[in-house]
């Protein structure tokens, strides 16, 4: 596993966020019906969609999602395991702080510093923790 992995984290953990509100729309639309619009206007029976077509094209998206969502679950469960597979606590803790919490190298310097860690430190956790990563 290498920098961009972790460095995608996020960006996963968004698609993942966007899949479900997908999904749940579409049980919405399929659990809760629509109106029946009314007309005058008599109309063909060609070229209409049956039920069963909507049925069908409803449920072949929802497999599509349920797949995606579970393979971009299991891309952020790997990131996830990585990390709190490494030995060493500061490395884990720049580690998360960095990939998944998402925070800039001032904010993480600033927090480990409270720690007892110098910025030349933290940089080097960082250096250490990928290198082990990348030996996996």
């Amino acid at each position: 596993m290498d920098k961009i992995d972790f460095a995608n984290y996020r960006l996963l953990a968004q698609e993942v966020r966007r899949l479900k509100i997908r999904l749940d729309a579409l049980e919405a639309s399929i659990y809760s019906p629509t109106s029946q619009r009314y007309s005058l206007t008599p109309r063909g029976s060609s070229g209409g969609r049956t039920m069963d077509d909507v049925i069908a094209s409803h449920a072949n998206l929802e497999d599509f999602y349920r797949t995606k969502l579970a393979e971009k679950n299991a891309q952020l469960l790997a990131v996830e395991q990585a990390i709190d597979g490494l030995a060493d606590p500061g490395e884990r803790l720049v580690m998360r702080y960095r990939y998944i919490d998402g925070r800039s190298w001032r904010q993480i310097c600033t927090t480990m510093q409270s720690r007892g860690y110098s910025e030349r430190q933290v940089y080097r956790l960082h250096g250490y923790a990928l290198e082990k990563l990348r030996e996996r």
